[in-house]
């Protein structure tokens, strides 16, 4: 028996996209061929067109996705029916912006919509890829906004808005404090908390934390001078008239 349920190629243009990406793969080997530029101005245009082919191998990818998709799994609860068997949206990736289309799911009782291969695929709705997001994260606890943006746009070529990488780092801000509360202190943990401000604000240390750090702190010896810095546990002295 066929299944109605099961997305068909009229509602996905599957063979367009892999035309598309035929296309630029042959423009990649004529460039490379027939180019006459210096390896500068070559590399630069290979990379304009590598990500040019990179859009197109995901948008076959994303497609392909789509079709192979069942949504019987989805409504034989009769929880949801299907509202658009191809709602369009565009992906961030790190080749570029991506167009692709994926069914949407109404709930029947009321509530927000739902995109299976969305949910499949691990995508969120930041309209972000998985690793532009990973990438952005990781630049932002290193550097201001505003300087992640710049990074993105040199690597990339093009950068998140400085709005949504805020947000990407609030999102993945949210999971950090569950993490942190559930490992115990460091091992080996020191005598000195150090603090580095990057520009925006200093991080706080809660309570929780502050608990698992608190404990009896085993006395130090004075300094021999009678000033409040503490002796050096190893090494000679310096000698008389040195620098501070």
């Amino acid at each position: 028996m066929k299944d109605n349920h099961r997305l068909t190629a009229k509602a996905c243009p599957v063979n367009a996209v892999q035309k598309q990406t035929r296309q630029r793969f042959q423009e990649l080997m004529d460039f490379c061929q027939h180019s006459e530029l210096t390896f500068f101005e070559f590399e630069k245009r290979l990379w304009v067109l590598m990500a040019a082919l990179g859009r197109a191998l995901v948008g076959v990818f994303l497609t392909a996705r789509h079709r192979r998709l069942h949504l019987k799994p989805h409504l034989e609860d009769g929880a949801y029916r299907l509202g658009r068997r191809y709602a369009p949206r565009r992906l961030k990736t790190a080749y570029g912006s991506v167009p692709y289309g994926r069914a949407h799911l109404i709930p029947r009782h009321g509530g927000s919509g739902f995109y299976p291969l969305d949910a499949l695929l691990g995508l969120t709705r930041d309209r972000l890829s998985p690793w532009v997001m990973q990438l952005a994260g990781r630049l932002a606890t290193r550097m201001s906004f505003a300087a992640t943006r710049k990074v993105c746009q040199t690597l990339l070529g093009w950068s998140p808005a400085t709005e949504t990488i805020e947000q990407v780092v609030l999102g993945l801000g949210r999971q950090a404090a569950p993490f942190m509360q559930q490992l115990a202190a460091p091992t080996g943990d020191g005598q000195v908390l150090v603090i580095e401000v990057d520009g925006k604000c200093p991080p706080m240390a809660t309570e929780a934390e502050l608990t698992k750090r608190r404990g009896r702190r085993r006395p130090q010896p004075s300094c021999a001078c009678g000033c409040q810095r503490q002796s050096t546990a190893s090494g000679p002295e310096p000698a008389s008239g040195a620098g501070t």
